[in-house]
């Protein structure tokens, strides 16, 4: 599987090229048409490795529903979202961000540059290509996959909830897999689990300690700060 995933990375970068050159951003409306042109883009896409791909409208731009077929086992629902944020302010790019370009950091790894590449384009991207290279090797997919790429989560998923309630029978599937989760750092991948969503507030302190004795945590929901002197990092574990 690894040997063709690295047979072909040079199409599979240039797929997700493809994707990244649209400016799909959702909190513009005047960048609507390439929303919908996003949207589009990841369902043909879809459809070159056999699945079902439909965009199906919402009250703000579409949601993409990818669902392979001819095999079983536990039902896996995909989460991703094919919308970035704004590029502003631009004097801070080096070169123009629907432009992706690979850049060799000094350590010697290769990063590519552009809006959208690490959320969560490059992320939906290396699912999809994931799935094509298993369909290539082994002729199917292991499990029955539905695929759901969204187009606000860069402005809050407002058109998300109602389409889940209105669709909640498609939807209850097995187990959920999201890719617009987290690194442990730069040099190390991680692999998130149990998440519970998100929960923000704002606390003043009006104690002595310098911060609030709170503080959201993605991994595990709120935990007390470390004592004073110990590593967070080390705290979280």
């Amino acid at each position: 599987m690894l040997s063709r995933i690295d047979r072909d990375i040079d199409q599979s970068v240039e797929r997700l090229f493809a994707l990244l050159r649209i400016a799909s951003v959702s909190t513009d409306p005047a960048f609507a048409p390439q929303c919908r042109h996003a949207a589009e883009h990841v369902a043909a896409d879809l459809k070159t490795i056999g699945f079902e791909a439909t965009v199906r409208p919402t009250e703000g731009h579409p949601v993409v529903v990818g669902k392979s077929n001819g095999v079983s086992g536990p039902r896996v629902l995909f989460y991703g979202h094919y919308d970035v944020q704004p590029v502003d302010p631009l004097n801070l790019w080096k070169t123009p961000p629907f432009e992706p370009r690979i850049e060799t950091l000094p350590d010697g790894r290769k990063i590519i540059v552009a809006r959208g590449a690490c959320d969560d384009k490059g992320q939906a991207m290396t699912f999809i290509e994931a799935c094509r290279a298993f369909k290539a090797v082994t002729g199917r997919l292991p499990l029955p996959i539905t695929m759901m790429i969204e187009g606000e989560e860069e402005c809050g998923s407002k058109s998300l909830f109602k389409f889940v309630r209105d669709n909640a029978a498609e939807f209850k599937l097995d187990l959920a897999l999201v890719c617009d989760t987290a690194m442990w750092d730069q040099k190390t991948p991680a692999v998130t689990t149990s998440l519970r969503g998100l929960v923000y507030e704002d606390v003043k302190n009006h104690l002595r300690r310098p911060r609030s004795a709170f503080r959201r945590i993605r991994r595990r929901g709120a935990e007390p700060d470390p004592p004073a002197g110990q590593d967070p990092g080390r705290h979280l574990g």
